[in-house]
């Protein structure tokens, strides 16, 4: 980008009540490929119609299996700079909102929040932990997650070696902090009070 392009746009950005806009591309750093570029899936094969899929129990079977092994990418998964500085400006003010057709939860697993997926209803939860989650234990909070929230929630999943003990759960604005530095500084508040 030239500099007159970067100065114009930081002029227009540093305004504020700038609305991101932003899909598969936004994510391909982080290991997530996307569908239509170059190396993506659909040059290599065509989607799988709703009519195989019920017509076939050997197509549902293929698509299940594909879908298991790309949701295991998907959790994998970590923020990169692109996500980290959509989550920097809304911090600051400057984004006014963001809307993803991506259902990874990068957005989300790097700070941001109110964002909206357009790609599907899927609800998706960030789940922050010091070590990883069991399969029982997943299975118990995504269900209690879409009992309170009452539509399937997906659960992107963040191990961070700095959380003492327990997690943090976020779903869009809702952040249940269930640490144990959570909970100390809410001891330490109610022990001043």
């Amino acid at each position: 980008m030239d500099g007159f392009a970067a100065d114009r746009l930081a002029e227009l950005v540093g305004r504020g009540g700038v609305c991101v806009l932003s899909g598969a591309g936004l994510s391909t750093e982080s290991g997530i490929p996307d569908y239509r570029g170059p190396s993506g899936a659909l040059r290599a094969r065509l989607p799988m119609t709703i009519a195989d899929f019920r017509g076939s129990p050997a197509a549902r079977q293929r698509y299940w299996a594909r879908a298991h092994i790309g949701w295991r990418r998907i959790g994998a998964a970590q923020p990169n700079a692109g996500h980290r500085a959509v989550a920097a400006l809304q911090q600051a003010g400057v984004v006014g909102g963001i809307i993803t057709q991506n259902v990874d939860g990068l957005h989300q697993a790097a700070g941001a929040a109110d964002i909206v997926a357009a790609a599907g209803s899927r609800r998706i939860a960030t789940v922050t932990s010091a070590a990883p989650l069991s399969a029982a234990q997943q299975k118990r909070l995504a269900a209690a997650l879409t009992k309170q929230y009452g539509s399937d929630i997906q659960l992107h999943l963040v191990t961070d070696p700095t959380v003492v003990g327990g997690a943090r759960v976020q779903v869009g604005d809702d952040v249940i902090d269930g640490t144990i530095a959570s909970r100390l500084a809410d001891l330490k508040l109610q022990l001043a009070g």
